[in-house]
């Protein structure tokens, strides 16, 4: 079950946006249809502003639902290469690991950090 979550999680955030950007494209269309309405000078340019309007929220809707299609494609697709992995949990790779040595903390030093008069004693610059 949890190794399932990030899919469904990815899949719910996707169609949030494709809604939300849905909503936006609609109120675009709207304040676009109202403005070429102004611009009208007759009723056949103010059917046709409307006429426009419906088709870019027609176009809206169907990018929107076309999204959703492809993330539940995608969650479909994460779930089953999770499946066929085999775990859920990723396994380091060790060969490129490099050990750690006291080498490297030597010569950073103190820096940032000046020399107070007084022994042993740094103070921040």
């Amino acid at each position: 079950m949890m190794k399932h979550m990030a899919a469904d999680a990815k899949e719910k955030l996707g169609n949030m946006t494709a809604k939300a950007e849905e909503k936006m494209d609609k109120a675009k269309a709207s304040a676009t249809e109202k403005s070429d309405k102004a611009k009208a000078h007759d009723k056949a340019g103010k059917l046709e502003a409307e006429e426009r309007k419906h088709e870019r929220e027609a176009v809206a809707e169907h990018t929107k639902d076309h999204r959703k299609i492809e993330n539940a494609r995608v969650k479909q697709d994460m779930k089953e290469s999770k499946a066929s992995s085999g775990s859920n949990h990723a396994q380091p790779d060790l060969t490129s690991a490099t050990p750690m040595t006291n080498q490297g903390l030597a010569s950073q030093g103190t820096a940032g950090f000046t020399q107070a008069p007084g022994p042993g004693s740094a103070t921040p610059l």
